[in-house]
């Protein structure tokens, strides 16, 4: 959607993990030679990210993806957080 030329955002995706119990395109892994389990942001870190985009651009719907999100330990925690901060969320899975 468009107004006056700009694009309205109206949703935040967040790629929780790059795993993935297949290996169809979808995950788009083009170019990831190593998985670093280490650098993925936590819970809380998300939630913050939330927080400061619904509060600066008004944005209220947050998309999970992958990879395949559940395959994160901490899917739930994940989902309870972002609820928390009002988030309206869908989650994108293969649902192995």
């Amino acid at each position: 959607m468009l107004r006056g030329g700009e694009k309205i955002v109206k949703e935040i995706r967040f790629i929780v993990t790059p795993l993935c119990g297949f290996n169809c395109i979808f995950c788009h892994r083009e170019g990831c030679k190593k998985i670093n389990r280490k650098r993925s942001l936590s819970s809380r870190d998300l939630s913050f990210i939330f927080k400061v985009v619904s509060k600066e651009f008004g944005i209220t719907r947050c998309t999970i993806t992958g990879g395949e999100p559940l395959l994160r330990k901490d899917i739930l925690e994940i989902v309870k957080e972002l609820k928390k901060k009002g988030a309206k969320i869908t989650i994108v899975t293969n649902g192995l």
